[in-house]
Formats: C-alpha cells, structure tokens, sequence
C-alpha cells in the first residue's frame, strides 16, 4: 500500500477518467487498519507492533494524518504503555531492530517532544545498541521494515542529530 500511496502522492498512478484508483488504495487501507484493529494481541511485544502499524497506516497510507491528529497522540499513549510493559518482561533481544523502528515510530508521532522523551531516549539507547554510528545505515534498516522517506525523512534527521 505504500507504493500505491506513493504512487497517488507523485501523480504516477494509473491514469482513469473517474477516482477508482485512488478508491481502491482508500478501500485497501481501510482493510489494513480493520485488520490491524481486529488483532487481538497476547503479548505487550506484539500489542506494540501492532500499535506502531497502525501509526504508521495512518501517517504514511493516503490519509497522512498530521502529528498534531488526535488519533496519533491517542496511539503513541498507548504505544507507550506496551513498549513500557515489553521492556520489563524484557524480551526484545532478538528483535532489536524492530524495537528500533517501534521507537522511531512512536518518537516520530509524539509531538510534545520536550515533555515526553520515552521514544527519544529509547531510540537512542537503540542506536548505540545496535551500532548504528551512521544515519544512512539506520535508515537502511528502517527502509527494511515500514519507512517512507518522503513522511519520515526530515524528522528521522532531527532525531538522529539531537543528542
């Protein structure tokens, strides 16, 4: 879905006479969020992917709703709660990279950066984790995952400078 979107974003799609392209790519993102809504995870681990995809559905999927969205800031309070919860069962060692893009997400989405540094500072502990010493490594594991340069690129660069 995201080619799709992108796709509509730089006017390469199929050309029609009537929006049933643009339809379809709306009706396909409204059966990826359902689906996601419908999971019904067992653990925090996968409560917090789940949260993150539908983060990212909707800033990334054809909506794009802005950071300020309240659908976002509702999801990343959430989001906050799972990650808190996996962290103290601790069972992300094999899916650190996940868990990088899990906070890259939520830190991306949470907008009163100066009052909640969780995602940040989670984030960063990552970064050094993993040895991620150059950005274009770290987007390349992002890139690996869900990561849409055009939404995430110019904050993923403030977040990797600001220490």
């Amino acid at each position: 879905m995201a080619r799709h979107t992108e796709a509509i974003y730089e006017g390469i799609f199929p050309l029609t006479e009537d929006d049933s392209y643009y339809e379809y790519c709306s009706v396909q993102n409204l059966f990826i969020e359902h689906r996601l809504l419908s999971f019904a995870p067992i653990t925090a681990q996968e409560e917090s992917v789940r949260i993150t995809c539908i983060l990212f559905v909707n800033t990334c999927l054809v909506r794009g709703f802005p950071r300020s969205a309240a659908i976002l800031q509702n999801g990343v309070r959430f989001l906050r709660d799972a990650v808190e919860r996996s962290l103290k069962q601790d069972d992300w060692k094999p899916y650190q990279d996940i868990l990088f893009w899990i906070t890259f997400v939520g830190a991306f989405c949470t907008e009163a950066d100066a009052e909640d540094r969780f995602f940040f500072t989670e984030f960063s502990k990552l970064k050094a984790l993993l040895g991620l010493s150059v950005e274009e490594h770290a987007r390349t594991l992002l890139a690996s995952l869900f990561y849409v340069e055009r939404i995430y690129g110019e904050r993923f660069s403030e977040l990797w400078n600001a220490e």
